[in-house]
């Protein structure tokens, strides 16, 4: 119908020239020079209907107006419908057929070049949305290809060339997009050379080497114990390259270069093979001793073992394996390496093994650590080691106190010297539980066995108003024994209890005259050597609660049996009585704890019933407090 009232205008037009055809009408008809190709496409309509050239329009699928016969270029990509449309008149209006053209995006192609022996070179296209490519080898030869898959092609010489890919349909025999690159065929490539290979400080192998330009080649490492090999590509210029495999006594790793071909299956390997050397040091109390492994290959040559980076040993025998350093020092730190030479001027180097000697030097642990709370902190004090197998006592340099609370990692704190005692300041001993351990440094490095582990006396509040409750962890020591001890602010035992429970204590008496007082765990234990020694916990301090203490009901009937009204209080300092009647009128009032009421207002007895009063008042820590509450009055 578009079509319709488009041509209604051009059927007035085209009517002169094109009445006569318009009596036989023939069928639309319409080549295109090009179906496919990238934007932008230009596309030529041929008619090939016999139609008038005035009665014959293009709708191209862009815009909806159709042309007359013409030229059209798509700048975008897309499939159009491209539509012939002759007006035929009066034999119903117009006819039309129409075609299909696609417009890729002119994406150009990437591609990697790989140089290979005899002048060859192996080229990979990276897919994109050409369904094939044209590559044209710079030397007048040409050849179709399909993305990812490898092509190989010779050269006659070793000219440069200029290698170009174009994006390509084989159908409609159209390229677009393209991308370039320069290669030079070569005849072979050079062969690295090994150099040398040295464990590092991580136990990897790193492998040197002087590889040609042109790259190409890989390194395989073996490892003869799993009888396995790895191959691992060099990048051109590389002159290093670290393995990810330790190498161990057990697994050593032999090292090749090879070359390798792109174009081939399998690389062309080199002859020279360099292994790895493990070498371990024994450290005792006078001399250090060495020993590595023979040699995984032939071509060795010679030994060389440093210390310090000066020669200490050197030997061409091969099954010499071993060495005795009995020149050392005391507090030296020593570090060896092995060198081994192998022919070509190949050579081995192992990892680096260092110890601090601690010549006659035997240290023991000292003894009997206990940890006291005294003053908000934590008083620890052992007693000096024992002499060692040698007969000596340790000379000692520093000592070291290990903490440890709760989940957390513990803490090392050095002290200079074996002070026998120390005060840990940074602590919380009413939140905390500590554990430690002491352990020191003789003049020659060497470090003792830490001690025993002793923790610090936790006492744990779980007091209720109506009494006072303490838990505790299982006591330390031999034959230990508890008992609590509750303090007046100026540190004064006013009262020792016994403990109730083995590791629990519970009063609910709370006869104290206080309402602020502190309570402590002491503990006797009976240290080896030392007697009984007396431990204390962390002050716990309670406040206990005030509290007014009185009747909910009384009778003053002048029977001598509770006639009057009065309240008790427990640590009370200040205190206000206020009792209303119904009316909320205020019968009674007093500020005098001792006071007592006798049910009369005004002269008069108060009638039986119900009244409110409100008591407040204060507690000898300064803290408020209020009691509401019904009083009924009995006749």
């Amino acid at each position: 119908m578009q079509i319709r009232r488009i041509l209604g205008i051009l059927f007035l037009i085209g009517w002169g020239a094109g009445a006569s055809w318009a009596q036989n009408p023939s069928t639309p008809c319409f080549t295109l020079n090009r179906i496919i190709g990238c934007a932008p496409l230009t596309v030529t309509p041929q008619d090939c209907s016999g139609a008038p050239s005035n009665l014959i329009f293009y709708d191209f699928g862009v815009g909806g107006n159709p042309r007359p016969p013409g030229n059209f270029t798509f700048d975008r990509p897309g499939r159009y419908q491209v539509r012939q449309i002759i007006n035929t008149g009066g034999q119903g209006g117009a006819i039309s057929a129409e075609q299909t053209v696609e417009v890729l995006e002119p994406v150009n192609p990437t591609f990697t070049l790989e140089a290979c022996n005899s002048r060859q070179v192996r080229l990979v296209i990276a897919p994109n949305n050409f369904p094939d490519f044209q590559i044209d080898f710079g030397d007048g030869n040409t050849r179709l290809a399909k993305a990812s898959e490898p092509v190989i092609y010779q050269y006659p010489d070793e000219t440069p060339r200029t290698i170009t890919v174009r994006g390509y349909f084989a159908q409609a025999q159209v390229a677009c997009g393209n991308a370039t690159q320069t290669f030079t065929p070569a005849q072979g490539a050079a062969r690295g050379v090994l150099q040398q290979v040295r464990v590092g400080p991580n136990g990897r192998p790193e492998v040197t080497f002087s590889l040609p330009p042109s790259g190409g080649h890989q390194l395989i490492q073996e490892t003869p114990a799993a009888n396995t090999t790895r191959t691992f590509d060099l990048p051109a210029g590389a002159t290093s390259f670290t393995s990810p495999d330790e190498a161990t006594v057990f697994d050593r790793r032999i090292f090749r270069l090879a070359v390798r071909n792109p174009c081939a299956s399998t690389p062309q390997v080199g002859f020279e093979r360099l292994g790895t050397f493990n070498l371990t040091l024994g450290p005792s109390r006078d001399r250090n001793r060495l020993l590595w492994n023979s040699p995984p290959h032939g071509g060795f040559q010679s030994y060389t073992l440093y210390r310090n980076n000066q020669v200490v040993f050197t030997s061409n025998n091969p099954n010499d394996l071993s060495y005795e350093d009995p020149n050392l020092e005391c507090n030296t730190r020593y570090c060896y390496r092995l060198e081994v030479a192998f022919a070509n001027n190949l050579r081995s180097i192992t990892q680096e093994q260092c110890a601090t000697t601690g010549s006659l030097s035997d240290p023991q642990p000292v003894r009997n650590l206990l940890a006291n709370i005294a003053n908000g902190q934590v008083q620890l004090n052992w007693q000096a080691p024992l002499p060692g197998p040698s007969g000596r006592r340790p000379n000692i340099a520093r000592t070291i106190v290990e903490r440890k609370v709760d989940t957390l990692a513990p803490t090392r704190t050095p002290v200079p010297g074996n002070p026998l005692i120390y005060n840990d300041n940074q602590v919380d001993v009413s939140e905390f539980r500590y554990c430690y351990k002491v352990f020191y440094e003789d003049a020659c490095g060497n470090q003792a066995q830490p001690s025993n582990e002793y923790c610090t006396i936790l006492l744990r509040n779980r007091s209720t108003p109506d009494s006072v409750k303490f838990t505790w962890d299982p006591l330390p020591g031999q034959g230990a024994t508890a008992v609590i001890e509750l303090l007046d602010e100026q540190g004064n035992v006013i009262r020792t209890l016994p403990a109730t429970g083995p590791n629990s204590f519970e009063d609910t008496k709370l006869n104290i005259p206080v309402q602020l007082v502190n309570y402590r765990l002491r503990v006797t234990v009976n240290q080896p050597g030392q007697g009984l020694i007396t431990l204390y916990s962390n002050p716990v301090r309670i406040r206990l609660f005030a509290r007014f203490i009185l009747p909910n009901a009384f009778s003053p009937n002048a029977d001598g049996l509770n006639d009057t009204f009065g309240v008790r209080g427990q640590f009370i300092t200040s205190f206000r009585i206020q009792i209303f009647n119904r009316w909320g009128e205020l019968i009674y009032f007093s500020e005098d704890l001792n006071a007592r009421w006798n049910g009369e207002f005004n002269g008069k007895m108060v009638p039986a019933g119900e009244y409110a009063y409100v008591i407040t008042g204060q507690d000898t820590q300064g803290r408020a407090i209020t009691n509401k509450g019904i009083l009924t009055v009995v006749k």
